[in-house]
């Protein structure tokens, strides 16, 4: 049995030649490759919430502007997402309008393999999560937990990282949040 993790990824790439070296690369890094239709992406996106991920053509649609264009939308639906893109001849994002360079988290080009697998291992199965975004999750959790149950006040332990097969292949999460709801003294005695 592999106990490595799965992540499903989006390939957006219209390159039949180049089809099976990325569904290889896929097999290979324990990526399930979904290739969807441009007419069908937008409902994908809202659907598939165990997305790890977006492997995605320079040159994906009739030009570049579209291309861009789907980028640009695929980023505003679901910006948590790492959108990688193949890319022709470099393998920087060096060279693209600063509009959207900023939604690719990184580059590659498909003769060299070994630096998409380095990107993936980076941006799609990374379990290192930033003290900013823990405390925030903290702060924003604590305020929603406060509103929703008058009288308690949450508490939170140091998180640890949580290996689950709820869904399709497996999600880590963060625990515990929320975990202990303590009486606020003043309204404990009705103050």
């Amino acid at each position: 049995m592999n106990d490595q993790p799965v992540s499903k990824v989006l390939v957006l790439d219209n390159s039949p030649e180049l089809s099976p070296l990325i569904k290889s690369f896929c097999e290979g890094h324990n990526l399930c490759p979904l290739k969807v239709r441009k007419d069908a992406l937008a409902s994908v996106l809202r659907t598939n919430v165990d997305l790890g991920g977006i492997l995605y053509s320079e040159n994906y649609g009739n030009s570049s502007a579209e291309a861009a264009e789907i980028a640009l939308d695929i980023h505003r639906t679901r910006p948590e997402l790492p959108i990688i893109l193949r890319r022709e001849r470099q393998a920087t994002l060096e060279g693209l309008p600063d509009s959207i360079r900023r939604i690719f988290c990184a580059a590659y080009v498909a003769t060299d393999m070994e630096a998409l697998r380095k990107v993936v291992e980076e941006y799609i199965f990374c379990l290192v999560y930033p003290n900013s975004l823990l405390r925030g999750i903290a702060q924003i959790s604590t305020e929603v937990l406060g509103n929703l149950f008058k009288g308690v006040q949450p508490s939170f332990d140091t998180p640890y990282i949580v290996h689950d097969r709820i869904i399709f292949g497996e999600v880590f999460s963060l625990h515990p949040v929320g975990e202990h709801l303590v009486p606020r003294l003043h309204d404990a005695a009705g103050g």
